[in-house]
């Protein structure tokens, strides 16, 4: 910002310009939070900032400068995707020399949080209801990733999960599927599954647009029931999908396809497919959700299937973008917002036999 900016700024607003220049400049001493929002807002109303370049600066204007002010909240360490969230979460907070803090919940949940130090928080994945509004009550701007939920306050960034499995239907209907199931074991005891379900209707309005007829005998679905939490280990969620795959053998006919809800569930149907003597893609077409092979940090020992690949990073630094902005924007309501996925062909799909 040039001087006589500044100048023209202090002038209309009444300060001085060397109080103008420190808010302009993210200065976090002699300048208060009120007097730089005063300045931030004149700056945003007359296009010089955007919301989010607002919020950055009072971030580092603001009070509470003991450690990090931003932190990234999880209740399931060890996923790649999440890991992904995360680096696109710590690029973008790079830009301007922040540093986020990793926070995993227990069985407490954030009884032990630090709230004093906060201002931020991105949550990746699924929390119990309460942890959000323990959150918001402590004044604390909080975005959601991979989930969508319902609580005052809370903005969320997610995948198209609709939309892309209604898109995953027609890329089987435009090969000559007719016969196409869909997979998933939800968690709805543990917390809803928001983007499973989005995914489950998104296959049933992908038959409903193509004029192909639904039939809820290749809605192959099932419930984690009795598990709690912090049993829910990998090996409890492949023997539970294992134990759901092997009810795609049971129908008949055979599907020609099938659309898991997730990668995971994919590579697990393709294990009991080939010990069943079935081929993929020969016998039966599979296209999964995630783009597991795609990550950076990819440690899957499974070979890629064909899938609808998320774009992880991308929506971390949307979410620092949304929690950002609305520290500027205190009164703006929560937002909800989608990144489109892409399809990739990973050889897991192929015409029908005939």
């Amino acid at each position: 910002m040039l001087n006589i900016k500044v100048r023209q700024i202090a002038r209309e607003l009444g300060l001085a310009p060397s109080t103008v220049s420190k808010a302009l400049r993210g200065t976090n001493t002699g300048v208060s939070a009120e007097t730089a929002r005063k300045v931030l807002r004149y700056c945003v109303s007359n296009k010089h900032f955007s919301n989010y370049q607002a919020g950055t600066l009072l971030l580092r204007i603001g009070e509470k400068t003991r450690g990090s002010q931003i932190f990234c909240i999880t209740h399931r360490s060890g996923l790649s995707m999440y890991d992904e969230v995360f680096h696109g979460i710590c690029d973008k907070l790079r830009e301007n020399q922040f540093f986020p803090s990793l926070y995993t919940l227990d069985r407490e949940g954030v009884n032990g949080f630090p709230f004093s130090l906060a201002s931020v928080a991105v949550v990746l994945g699924r929390v119990q209801k309460s942890v959000l509004e323990k959150l918001t009550e402590n004044n604390i701007k909080t975005v959601v990733v991979d989930d969508k939920v319902s609580v005052p306050g809370v903005s969320c960034v997610n995948s198209n999960n609709l939309e892309a499995m209604t898109a995953a239907v027609e890329i089987l209907i435009e090969k000559g599927h007719k016969r196409i199931a869909f997979l998933c074991n939800h968690e709805d005891q543990i917390c809803y599954t928001h983007t499973f379900h989005q995914r489950q209707l998104g296959y049933i309005v992908g038959h409903l647009n193509s004029g192909l007829k639904y039939d809820e005998k290749l809605l192959i679905t099932g419930q984690l029931e009795n598990i709690d939490e912090r049993h829910l280990t990998p090996k409890v969620c492949f023997s539970s999908i294992r134990i759901l795959c092997r009810r795609i053998l049971d129908l008949k006919p055979l599907p020609t396809a099938v659309i898991a809800v997730n990668d995971m569930h994919g590579y697990i149907l393709r294990q009991v497919l080939n010990e069943a003597g079935l081929k993929v893609p020969e016998d039966i077409s599979i296209i999964g959700y995630d783009g597991e092979h795609c990550l950076n940090n990819n440690q899957t020992i499974y070979a890629p299937i064909s899938t609808m690949v998320v774009k992880w990073k991308l929506m971390g630094v949307e979410a620092v973008n949304m929690a950002l902005s609305s520290l500027y924007d205190t009164d703006a309501p929560e937002r909800h917002i989608e990144v489109p996925t892409t399809y990739q062909d990973a050889g897991t799909v192929a015409p029908p036999k005939n």
